[in-house]
């Protein structure tokens, strides 16, 4: 029998590009939750039992033809070293349309699902809508209260060190066009130190595979 594996992400942008990746291909539902370290493998292994998340790309297209649901598994597990002691590490299950999944509880990705502090929203680019994620709207009105105190006090080794922050945060596009919008409001209110660079999110590995048992 063949070995079934679904990978485990290591960082935040690893777990959001794969995430993304699947929205954009057809995965239009998702549930969430979370799960303490010792308990991964065992809802991994329930998930592909039940939606067969370690399908392989031909039973995904045999499942949609026969009009069955194809599902995804996506999870953030960080090194043991940035690991929080009784962390419970986030999940999210993806479907696409299809019969076999009723007994979770989904919510349509065009609801602007939130998840790893970031919400899933579509863009216009050039005339073709995509997805992206950004920052929610209560941590934009922190990050502007945060700069704009220290902007007003003169803080500007403080508003650098948040601005760099800030564009250390995951690359999508959503959180780009935020990042530069924070910068813009830096310089309108005075502050002329250098501005840090807005990197675009690479093509990242999934994960780390993890053995379905």
């Amino acid at each position: 029998m063949k070995t079934r594996v679904t990978p485990i992400s290591q960082t935040k942008t690893q777990a959001l590009a794969r995430a993304l990746g699947s929205v954009s291909h057809g995965y239009t539902r998702a549930c969430m939750g979370t799960v303490p370290l010792e308990r991964l493998s065992a809802l991994a292994a329930k998930f592909d039992a039940r939606y067969g998340i370690a399908h392989t790309k031909g039973q995904r297209v045999v499942n949609k033809r026969a009009g069955r649901a194809n599902t995804l598994f996506v999870a953030y597990s960080p090194p043991d070293e940035y690991r929080i002691e009784n962390e419970r590490l986030p999940w999210m299950l993806l479907s696409t349309h299809g019969e076999g999944v009723e007994t979770e509880r989904w919510q349509d990705v065009r609801d602007r699902p939130i998840w790893l502090d970031y919400q899933l929203c579509r863009h216009n680019d050039a005339g073709e809508v995509r997805w992206t994620w950004r920052r929610t709207s209560a941590e934009m009105t922190n990050l502007y209260a945060e700069l704009g105190e220290d902007l007003a006090r003169r803080r500007h080794d403080q508003v650098a060190r948040t601005l760099q922050r800030i564009a250390n945060q995951p690359g999508f596009h959503g959180v780009r066009a935020q990042s530069a919008a924070l910068c813009a409001f830096a310089t309108s209110r005075g502050y002329e130190g250098p501005l840090p660079t807005l990197f675009f999110v690479q093509k990242v590995p999934h994960g780390k595979p993890l053995l379905i048992v």
